[in-house]
């Protein structure tokens, strides 16, 4: 080894700065806690976070067994959300990382973190809503449901916990 530094914009120094990189990201993703979880499903758990430069987003930590790979459902997910523009009903995918985790495997989905979703909202309601909320209600899910079918992509039946909201009282 002769000492030298490598040349900036070497090989070497792309290696050095992609390590650097992959390794802020994987103490980022280790820094989710408990306390910050806002959600939690059948494949794993949603934690509210801010990304690198302090915008909030949220993490989707899907737990994997490793003898059986990534679930289909969370494939068929990525291939959605990775199909689709911007939309402010719809989740923008921002990064996807697999992180080993104190002995589990799992898949870490970052995307925008949005004001509620149309389940936890409508149940934190004190009364039935009015007519003009239900109208804007129904203006975001349709918006966002025509969005996703104009670019090929459809779901039956989607639950109202998926159904993201944005500026609702």
């Amino acid at each position: 080894m002769s000492g030298k530094r490598p040349a900036e914009g070497g090989p070497d120094a792309s290696a050095s700065k992609a390590e650097h990189s992959a390794s802020k990201a994987e103490a980022w993703f280790a820094r989710l806690s408990p306390a910050d979880q806002i959600g939690e499903g059948a494949y794993g758990s949603v934690f509210k976070q801010k990304d690198q430069d302090g915008r909030p987003v949220a993490v989707k930590r899907i737990k994997m067994d490793p003898a059986d790979g990534v679930p289909l459902s969370t494939v068929r997910e990525l291939a959605c959300l990775h199909g689709l523009g911007t939309h402010p009903n719809i989740l923008r995918l921002l990064q996807v990382k697999h992180v080993p985790c104190n002995g589990m495997e799992s898949i870490n989905i970052v995307t925008d973190l949005h004001d509620s979703d149309l389940h936890t909202y409508l149940r934190g309601l004190d009364a039935p809503p009015s007519g003009m909320l239900l109208k804007s209600l129904m203006h975001q899910m349709l918006s966002g449901l025509h969005f996703a079918h104009k670019n090929g992509v459809s779901q039956p039946g989607t639950p109202p916990s998926s159904c993201v909201l944005c500026n609702v009282p």
